[in-house]
């Protein structure tokens, strides 16, 4: 059952009906589905059967297989280079929007009032793993929504927060972790709850939400002239300036910002917080590596998963539990993909297929018309070789 939904997102099916309709006439099909799955079935289950096994399944036996995967990953050395100050996995924490609807799909949702009528939202908070090379891969999800109708306050990204840092502490509970945050985030229960849970932390400062820190940072880093580097990479310039010891309350912290130009002389301005010392050795990997890589959730992340064949945002069941599934067994579809597309497998293949939306297609034509062997010893296969992260 759980294959037939990883097949169905690798192909690029896009729906259930479309995935249906892959299936319905191609016997190829049928046989490679059996051969890679390893079930004794002559094909892929219906789409509907699926989701009724959905709806009883739901999200808890589901809700550790990214993170799984990212974990023999992480044991295996892949994602070493991907460490920040050769220490800490970057990983970035942010919402985003997954179903909405114009009328009420269920008593957990999330209620907004606009012009144009109310509306209904499911909403997630994620966390990635981002790499310099695009890699942004689930490690915990946490679903927003009304649990409790007793509450006069709706959930909320910021109430998601400490369940989702209490749900990746218990899945990696000694992993040394620096966390990539927006503008949202930085305040004094914030910085208390990363020290609890022992995570290092690089936020957008931003003026409005810390105005005093903020506006000392302002006056007082100019006063400082050796908290200041200047770096040049190809045809970009920093002009880098951090200051410590601000406070928020009784924590402490500290923040650097970056003016960046390029050869058009088009330039812009960056400003962090973070719990890290920041110094003139390590503060161009802050800037570059750190505080700007969280954008990568939302291009990598998200942007793909919702405008690539992917489809986020498309309704795969109306039924919350089986919903659920769907959205946990795609993050688990994008990490395989991601490490496809990414590997040096395919490395001179890409130059053929261009983009991964081709590759999905080119999936979906192979299940169909080639039949792949029939059992492959793998160790056998693999003996001597290895399939590494392509960084060019």
């Amino acid at each position: 059952m759980l294959w037939s939904v990883l097949l169905m997102y690798i192909s690029g099916a896009g729906s259930r009906n479309q995935f249906d309709c892959i299936c319905d006439d191609s016997g190829t099909f049928e046989e490679n589905f059996a051969r890679m799955s390893g079930a004794s079935v002559e094909g892929p289950p219906t789409t509907k059967a699926v989701a009724n096994y959905l709806e009883q399944l739901g999200e808890a036996p589901l809700a550790r297989l990214s993170a799984m995967l990212v974990d023999r990953l992480i044991r295996s050395k892949v994602l070493e280079n991907s460490r920040l100050l050769d220490k800490y996995y970057p990983v970035a924490i942010d919402m985003t929007g997954w179903l909405h609807f114009s009328k009420p799909h269920c008593e957990n949702c999330i209620i907004h009032d606009h012009s144009s009528g109310t509306r209904y939202y499911h909403n997630v908070v994620e966390a990635k793993i981002v790499t310099p090379i695009g890699l942004a891969l689930s490690v915990a999800t946490e679903f927003v929504e009304n649990t409790n109708p007793n509450i006069s306050k709706q959930d909320c990204e910021l109430k998601a927060f400490p369940r989702i840092l209490d749900k990746i502490r218990k899945l990696f509970p000694r992993l040394p972790i620096c966390l990539l945050l927006d503008g949202l985030y930085p305040s004094e229960p914030m910085m208390a709850l990363c020290r609890k849970y022992d995570m290092q932390w690089i936020a957008s400062f931003k003026q409005g939400h810390l105005p005093t820190a903020f506006k000392e940072f302002s006056l007082l880093k100019n006063e400082v002239p050796e908290n200041v580097r200047e770096h040049r990479e190809e045809e970009r310039y920093q002009r880098i300036s951090w200051l410590g010891d601000l406070r928020q309350g009784k924590e402490s912290f500290q923040a650097f910002d970056c003016l960046t130009y390029d050869a058009q002389n088009k330039h812009q301005y960056f400003a962090f917080c973070t719990s890290l010392d920041v110094t003139y050795q390590n503060c161009v990997q802050l800037v570059n590596h750190g505080g700007r890589m969280r954008w990568k959730i939302e291009n990598e992340g998200f942007n793909v998963q919702k405008n690539g064949n992917l489809q986020l945002e498309h309704i795969y069941s109306y039924n919350p539990n089986a919903a659920k599934a769907y959205y946990l067994l795609l993050q688990v579809a994008h990490t395989l993909l991601q490490l496809v597309w990414k590997g040096s497998l395919i490395k001179a293949a890409k130059k053929r297929l261009h983009s991964m939306r081709n590759f999905f297609l080119r999936m979906a034509e192979h299940m169909r018309n080639k039949l792949m062997p029939e059992r492959i010893d793998l160790e056998k296969e693999m003996q001597g070789r290895q399939i590494r992260i392509d960084s060019s």
